[in-house]
């Protein structure tokens, strides 16, 4: 979360611009809390690059079938799509 700076209310502000005031550093805040997804994806990295899969198999799922399913979903978010090569 980045720094915010939410200002004063006014003195002697009224019922309507105590309520502006309150629903701005709301937004301001909720704006604050949001993380970049592109920074996000490009902090996780693996040892090994992953063997791309892309099929979730539901019928016996299995831990390594999950994490390989995982680390393809990480990998294609760093190249920025399935199809993109850098």
């Amino acid at each position: 979360m980045r720094p915010i700076s939410l200002g004063p209310l006014p003195p002697g502000a009224g019922t309507d611009q105590k309520l502006d005031w309150i629903i701005r550093s709301l937004r301001e805040i909720e704006t604050a809390s949001v993380e970049d997804a592109i920074a996000v994806f490009d902090s996780y990295s693996s040892d090994v690059p992953p063997t791309p899969t892309r099929q979730v198999n539901v019928t016996t799922p299995a831990a390594s079938n999950l994490a390989a399913v995982l680390a393809s979903l990480i990998a294609d978010m760093r190249k920025r799509g399935v199809k993109k090569t850098s």
